[in-house]
């Protein structure tokens, strides 16, 4: 503990006069320096918990640490309504609200050098890097004396009612959403850079004391500390005190305050020249049954996020109470290991006191200079006096130095990686059904992710009206894992498994990943992938590179998307549709065949300022599939009769074994025969169609030998579906 020897040594130099001149002058420096008892030093805590009150003393912090800070303006909640919705999978059309917040944090009432990482709710809100996971807007005011107010506060307040809290560093928060905090303001912790370098306690004791008022010198108060916070509006002698915890550190008083550390001294050796003649020249006392059996040593741990931390010193065979220390100091667990066994060592030697009997040439020493005696010890001097012509003094050991660091673990702690966010990605695509519903609009749907591995969300916006409007829709978070083909796929029958073709991908970040899994599990609908427009599924993922995966064991032509296999290109889109990051936008039906435009929008982006894709809404999920094992049989009067069968796109599953459920209000579909550029066309209720010899003759001039075929089945709601396409030769 720091020892705070504030005995004057008047009565040494100028006896009763000297004595009283020397007390008032300890009594100045004592009103000075303390204030009356009964206030308590700090606490961890008092950093922890964010606050809004009124009179509430602003920390004066030191170095690099942790702290929370005091709400000093706000303008309230703000509401925005979002409407979307209008299928099945959306609940039909619905209207949220999202809330977002507008507010300062006083963070220091010292100038600071800046601001690193941002914490809300203990979840890492801003990076190192200025990355945001929430959208919202930070500006930073380091409490320089130029600073000017803050254009948000400017234009709430006026320009006569806004403070430029010179002096004060701050924090301002523009249009915060509150989704990830209950809709309120999140209780906010800032990791705060005060100083270049990490500053010397005598540099936080100067500092300290000049805004208390008072001269001090801390010759010799080198040592240095990462970060310290000064919390409370404590007395200076409750940071002289808390400070000196780590180190031998004491306060000499004078008309000033000198501090100084271990490493002053005296250099004094009691010889023969210095002790008086006579008896009593030297004797050592020892109290007993107060020293602790360990302490605990509570701090802010460094390479856990500067949370709360705790070290324990103990002596071996002791038995007794265990002492408490907390100090909001920025450590490492070995730091705050030393500094533990060191208040420990030191409780213990100081049970010991001495007291000589110096000759008249020790007239000059002080309570706080330090002696050896002839065996080598140290001792401090703690109080001084004349009697019959010798000094007598009355010391205690000095503690020996604490050595380098012990060893220590800080323990595990979730800190919520600081990784960057990296640029957004996306895609717009629409889709057969693909989770096990019929939607009843047309459905679009967005895949988002980032190059970062510390991407986290974007706001989705749509315009239907070529971008002069744009609305809100939702929010994508998780982020997609995808990224693009290196290789290209050649066609393949859709009805087996694929175990000769392979697909190589690069995804977007470190931080996705591909899994192989069974065929069984692949079968129930595992490892679904949009690769280009078909869709695939995989059953082997193996990394062959960072980022990099090989894809084989395929199912090709997955959801009735045979069509796409043959238009493969190196560099198209892959997206793994197995995730719940999909974002789904139901659309009105009237936006069949129109263009819709999408941005995706990072946190702390503008909207203008990110890209966009359009696409043209065809209203895929409501499109009936198209029908499959089309067949051709010439009959004895020279027809053909054309048969197929068809697919639902709600009954993909065919867990029956009978016929699929229809999924339309009823059964028709559009034919087509064609030779060359002559057609036949017509339209009927079955999944049968004869052709007569009579029209053949009639629309192509002849009974022709081979025959072209296309059979859309027709939906009431977007019109006709992919084509059944198949060329066939009439043996007649």
């Amino acid at each position: 503990m720091a020892t705070l020897v504030l005995t004057t040594v008047g009565a040494i130099v100028g006896g009763p006069i000297g004595a009283g001149l020397g007390a008032i002058a300890g009594n100045s420096i004592d009103r000075m320096l303390f204030a009356p008892k009964g206030r308590t030093g700090p606490r961890l805590d008092d950093l922890t918990v964010q606050s809004s009150a009124y009179g509430l003393p602003h920390p004066r912090l030191y170095g690099t640490t942790r702290a929370a800070g005091n709400v000093i303006w706000s303008r309230g909640l703000r509401e925005t309504a979002h409407r979307s919705g209008g299928g099945k999978r959306s609940g039909g059309r619905t209207t949220t609200y999202s809330y977002s917040a507008s507010f300062a944090v006083a963070v220091s009432a010292r100038p600071i050098a800046g601001i690193g990482r941002i914490w809300a709710d203990g979840k890492l809100l801003r990076g190192a890097g200025g990355e945001m996971t929430a959208e919202g807007t930070v500006r930073i005011y380091t409490g320089g004396e130029t600073q000017a107010p803050d254009p948000l506060i400017t234009a709430a307040e006026g320009p006569a009612n806004a403070p430029s809290y010179r002096g004060l560093a701050y924090v301002v928060f523009e249009d915060l959403q509150l989704g990830d905090f209950a809709n309120r303001i999140p209780n906010l912790s800032f990791e705060v850079v005060s100083d270049a370098a990490p500053p010397t306690l005598g540099a936080i004791l100067n500092d300290l004391a000049e805004a208390a008022g008072v001269r001090i010198s801390t010759g010799g108060l080198s040592a240095s500390l990462p970060g310290f916070a000064a919390a409370t509006n404590a007395p200076l002698s409750t940071w002289v005190r808390s400070l000196g915890e780590l180190g031998e550190m004491r306060a000499i008083a004078d008309r000033h305050v000198r501090l100084h550390d271990e490493s002053t001294d005296t250099g004094i050796v009691l010889d023969d020249d210095l002790i008086a003649e006579g008896e009593n020249r030297h004797s050592i006392a020892r109290r007993s049954g107060d020293a602790p059996a360990s302490v605990t040593f509570g701090y802010l741990d460094i390479a856990r996020d500067y949370q709360a931390g705790t070290q324990r010193a103990f002596r071996p065979g002791a038995q007794g109470r265990e002492d408490h220390s907390e100090l909001p100091v920025a450590l490492s667990a070995g730091a705050a290991k030393r500094a533990a066994q060191t208040l420990l060592q030191r409780l213990w030697t100081q049970r010991e006191t001495a007291e000589f009997r110096l000759g008249y040439r020790a007239l000059s020493l002080q309570p706080g200079d330090r002696l050896r005696d002839r065996d080598g010890r140290r001792w401090e001097i703690r109080r001084t006096s004349l009697e019959a012509m010798t000094v007598a003094l009355e010391a205690e050991p000095v503690n020996p130095d604490g050595g380098v660091d012990a060893a220590a673990d800080a323990g595990r702690a979730e800190t919520g990686g600081d990784a960057p966010q990296g640029e957004t990605q996306f895609h717009a695509f629409e889709l057969p059904p693909i989770a096990g519903d019929a939607p009843t609009a047309p459905r679009l749907w967005i895949a988002a992710a980032g190059t970062g591995s510390g991407w986290r969300r974007a706001e989705i916006w749509l315009s239907g009206d070529a971008g002069a409007s744009w609305s809100s829709i939702g929010m994508a978070s998780g982020g997609v894992p995808m990224g693009t083909a290196l290789s290209t796929l050649p066609a393949a029958d859709p009805t087996r498994w694929d175990e000769i073709a392979a697909l190589d991908v690069e995804l977007l970040s470190d931080a996705m990943w591909l899994e192989s899994r069974p065929a069984l599990s692949v079968l129930a609908g595992a490892n679904l992938a949009l690769a280009g427009d078909e869709l695939i599924q995989f059953r082997s993922a193996v990394p062959i590179a960072p980022r990099r995966f090989r894809l084989s064991g395929l199912l090709r032509g997955r959801k009735a998307t045979e069509a796409a296999m043959a238009a493969h290109v190196p560099g198209e889109r892959f997206v793994l549709l197995e995730t719940p990051g999909l974002f789904p936008i139901d659309l009105s039906t009237d936006a069949v065949g129109t263009d819709v435009a999408v941005r995706v929008v990072p946190p702390n982006a503008s909207v203008a300022d990110s890209p966009q894709t359009v696409h043209r809404v065809t209203g895929r999920a409501l499109q009936p599939l198209s029908p499959v094992h089309g067949a051709a049989r010439v009959l004895a009067d020279g027809a053909v009769a054309f048969s197929w069968t068809r697919r639902s796109r709600t009954g993909f599953g065919w867990i029956d074994g009978v016929d699929a459920p229809l999924g339309e209000e009823r059964e028709r579909y559009a034919v087509r025969c064609s030779v060359g550029a002559a057609a036949v066309a017509d339209e009927v209720g079955e999944a049968a169609w004869t052709l007569a010899a009579g029209a053949q003759t009639a629309a192509f001039g002849m009974l022709p030998g081979a025959v072209h075929l296309e059979v859309r089945q027709l939906s009431a709601a977007v019109g006709a579906g992919a084509p059944l396409s198949a060329d066939f030769i009439l043996n007649r």
